[in-house]
């Protein structure tokens, strides 16, 4: 079992995860603020029940908090070195430039993007062989890194971090975007001297060896292209007939460049480029009656939007009713409530018409609850020699709730029973498109035993379970 669970409010956002060792039957959660490496602390339980059993509650009650089950993202979590760890147990501080810079605790540390411009011209005993493979174009190398210290004004933006996937020390600077490494340097050597790794003197040689002298970039940096908001522009003007075709091919090529390293304000327009899109391909979805699938992708946009400030949300604030709408339809009742408060929360003036809006969720809650009570009632009476009485019945319920997908595979197991292969077909793949996601029923349920055999089970079963 592994959770992730956000909590977005107007001062900064949250995120806590469980996960559960059944090996070990031991419980690890991990928290801290979005953007962290995070608190982790473990729990051993007397039994794999007990553990489960135990993750479950932790999990209801950070819901009853506030927390909403959310997609934990493509960002890897390094460890960071054990030295480093055991000495920032607490924040420390110093004064450079008259600024001061603060080293915070191990959990507060920040996982950043960090961004470096291929020098072509770039000359050094040692140098990096090799031909940089995106030359022809113009933009960035990528890589995430752990923000250890930044020093930071008008003329200047430097970062002291931690390289996890070179396993080095550093220093980038932001506004040059290049990299300086210090490849034989322990943290026991830079927390003694601080200052002269963020801020070291331009004639200190050893403070000021850049990362292409011995490393080839691209063979551990994401390349991206600075023209990736245009690119994403082009999509969603092209014509309606071409635009999903053209935005699948980005997603194949640029997505997880930019999903595997945190949202960084130095491409913020390649990241709000990238939530439009997840927002517009939504709407496409939304606009054929696929729920499901709109939903998919407004949650996807929420991989990055849970990362922005809340200035930064409230552009995108209308993802979250957007959301709402969708979980309505799918009568998701407690998820569209949830949304429809974060929608008011980003926008304060919406009080309202989101009362409205809670309105009319609950009173189709009240329908849509009386109308399954009746539902079940009555195939409680259905015989075994009248299924056409409980496909009548689920027919129905369906009016109530047209896009529930247990009523669509209950009416594809109806129909399996009676061999009507044709309509159980078309439900079941109704049910699946609508999001019904049991697996073991899906391949297991004895009552689809009369289409399993069917070439086009197969075909919708490999259709929505790659």
């Amino acid at each position: 079992m592994r959770k992730f669970f956000l909590y977005l409010s107007n001062e900064f956002n949250r995120f806590w995860q469980i996960e559960v060792l059944t090996s070990s039957c031991t419980i690890t959660i991990t928290e801290g603020r979005v953007g962290t490496f995070g608190k982790v602390t473990n729990r051993v339980c007397a039994s794999e029940k007990e553990a489960l059993k135990e993750a479950v509650m932790m999990a209801y009650e950070k819901q009853r908090e506030g927390y909403f089950e959310g997609q934990e993202g493509f960002i890897k979590r390094y460890e960071l070195p054990r030295l480093l760890k055991e000495s920032l147990l607490t924040e420390r501080t110093f004064i450079i430039r008259d600024q001061k810079v603060a080293l915070p605790p191990a959990p507060d540390i920040r996982l950043i993007s960090v961004l470096v411009e291929h020098q072509h011209d770039l000359i050094c005993p040692g140098s990096a062989v090799g031909q940089d493979p995106y030359g022809h174009l113009h933009g960035v190398y990528c890589t995430t890194a752990y923000e250890l210290a930044m020093l930071r004004d008008d003329t200047i933006d430097r970062r002291l971090i931690w390289l996890p996937l070179l396993e080095l020390y550093a220093r980038w600077d932001a506004v040059q975007k290049q990299i300086y490494i210090y490849p034989d340097r322990t943290w026991s050597d830079i927390e003694q001297d601080i200052a002269g790794y963020l801020d070291p003197a331009p004639g200190d040689p050893g403070r000021h060896h850049n990362i292409e002298c011995s490393y080839a970039i691209w063979d551990y940096f994401d390349f991206k292209p600075y023209n990736l908001p245009e690119r994403i522009n082009e999509i969603i003007n092209t014509p309606a007939e071409n635009r999903r075709e053209r935005a699948e091919e980005f997603m194949k090529q640029y997505e997880m460049r930019l999903l595997r390293h945190p949202a960084t304000e130095y491409m913020e327009d390649a990241y709000n480029a990238l939530v439009t899109l997840y927002h517009l391909i939504g709407q496409w979805y939304e606009e054929d009656a696929d729920y499901y699938k709109a939903v998919k992708w407004f949650e996807r946009s929420l991989l990055i939007v849970h990362q922005l400030t809340p200035s930064q949300i409230r552009v995108f604030a209308d993802i979250f009713l957007q959301l709402s709408f969708c979980y309505l339809e799918m009568s998701r009742f407690d998820l569209s409530l949830l949304y429809i408060n974060l929608y008011q929360r980003y926008d304060p003036t919406s009080q309202d018409a989101c009362e409205q809006i809670r309105d009319s969720i609950e009173r189709s809650r009240a329908l849509y609850e009386k109308a399954m009570e009746s539902y079940w009632k009555a195939l409680e009476t259905v015989t075994a020699e009248s299924y056409e009485e409980a496909i009548r019945i689920t027919h129905q319920a369906l009016d109530v709730a047209p896009n529930d997908p247990a009523l669509h595979f209950n009416l594809a197991c109806f129909y399996s029973i009676i061999r009507h292969y044709q309509d159980a077909l078309y439900y079941f793949e109704q049910a699946l498109r609508k999001g019904f996601n049991d697996e073991e029923k899906i391949r297991n349920d004895e009552d689809l035993r009369n289409i399993r055999d069917q070439k086009e089970f197969a075909e919708i079963l490999n259709k929505y379970f790659r």
